[in-house]
């Protein structure tokens, strides 16, 4: 009995029962009305069947003979429906009669491409005979039909990427519809954690663009800073050839690509404005971190300006624009605004960046306290930093 066969049956102890289970499932979901005076009598036919199946198991050497007889007998009396044939393919399979339950599953999913237990004793069949594009249709029609043992699938489609070729194949059938199929996500994740960094990941997450942000974490943390933003600019389309400047969609249009490089955004209480921009309305009360964004400056003398406008009530919450080292978290620059009129305005502040231990920054976006917690709200229509000429 293979692994993706037994798990998809739960458990072997409850082999038996399973079996009928699927066969009644089978009658309750599948069958059209007029098709019930059959159903009983195949329904009759397969419990007479696991009896003599279950009997010449116990008779030692009378396995292949008495399988093979019953199964031939099932073939011929229910040549149309794949539930009994699947029962015969499990039965052959736990008593090792590997051939026989070849033919009786090939027959039930010939029957019904979408029996579960023909499925997974197909998937396996080809991973262990290293076909990896077999197994990846095989193992997404699973994922597609048995959600609820998703994580099993997902973990054999993983173990896939390990055949030769796997990786390439599992990338091709994501592209293959002209978008993801629903199990991409999960599986690119799986297959992230697992699998050591290499460029053939970046296609993939190329596709996924929810994996995009832990997968570049993940470069930065094994590696560093500068080979995580390399990564992240290869998953960005025409990304390598697109010139970048800091801050990255400095007016907040929505530009493809994950955090930390683009802007992570405090979803509770930060939205973007229709044709760009962005508007936060903070509740007033403790400092909460609204907006941020990675950013790579050399070393030097910078100006930040933000244009934006706000509605502020006296002793109320506010906001705050920091620009500080990461990971020293030492503040390079800060403005705070309290009460900025209605209209858009351009406000902002110098800073320099020191040639040691500040080879990455932190752009933020705080909601700031007040003596009162009273709700402020702001919208920010662009933000920029440029260089200034050494001395200015």
């Amino acid at each position: 009995m293979t692994y993706l066969v037994l798990r998809t049956l739960g458990a072997l102890a409850c082999f038996v029962v399973a079996c009928l289970a699927s066969l009644f499932a089978w009658m309750g979901a599948g069958a059209r009305t007029d098709d019930r005076g059959q159903i009983a009598k195949i329904s009759g036919y397969s419990r007479a069947l696991l009896e003599q199946i279950e009997l010449a198991r116990k008779q030692q050497g009378k396995h292949s003979e008495e399988l093979e007889g019953a199964a031939f007998q099932l073939f011929q009396r229910a040549p149309l429906h794949d539930a009994p044939l699947a029962l015969v393919g499990l039965l052959a399979a736990e008593a090792g009669q590997r051939d026989l339950a070849d033919r009786a599953f090939h027959s039930a999913f010939s029957r019904n491409p979408r029996n579960v237990l023909a499925l997974a004793w197909l998937a396996d069949r080809a991973i262990v005979s290293g076909r990896a594009e077999e197994a990846i249709e095989r193992l997404s029609g699973l994922l597609n039909l048995a959600p609820d043992q998703g994580k099993v699938y997902s973990e054999a489609m993983v173990f896939v990427t390990r055949l030769p070729g796997g990786l390439a194949a599992i990338e091709r059938r994501m592209r293959r519809d002209g978008k993801p199929p629903p199990w991409a996500s999960s599986v690119v994740s799986d297959i992230n954690a697992l699998w050591p960094i290499a460029e053939q990941l970046e296609g993939l997450n190329r596709i996924t663009p929810s994996t995009q942000e832990s997968f570049v974490a993940r470069v930065i943390a094994e590696r560093d800073i500068l080979a995580g933003f390399k990564v992240w600019r290869s998953l960005i389309p025409d990304g390598p050839d697109e010139p970048i400047s800091w801050p990255y969609d400095s007016r907040f249009q929505g530009k493809p690509g994950p955090p930390p490089f683009n802007w992570r955004t405090n979803g509770s209480v930060v939205g973007s404005s229709a044709g760009g921009g962005l508007y936060a309305s903070y509740p007033g009360r403790s400092r909460q971190l609204l907006v941020e964004q990675t950013i790579l400056l050399n070393a030097g003398d910078y100006g930040f300006a933000v244009q934006m406008s706000g509605e502020f009530r006296t002793g109320g919450g506010g906001f705050s624009w920091t620009i500080a080292c990461s990971p020293s978290e030492a503040v390079l620059g800060r403005i705070v605004i309290r009460e900025e009129p209605a209209v858009a305005t351009a406000t902002g502040f110098t800073f320099g960046v020191p040639e040691r231990d500040c080879r990455s920054q932190q752009l933020s976006l705080y909601g700031e306290p007040g003596e009162f917690p009273l709700r402020a709200r702001a919208s920010v229509a662009s933000v920029s930093i440029s260089p200034l000429r050494r001395g200015n």
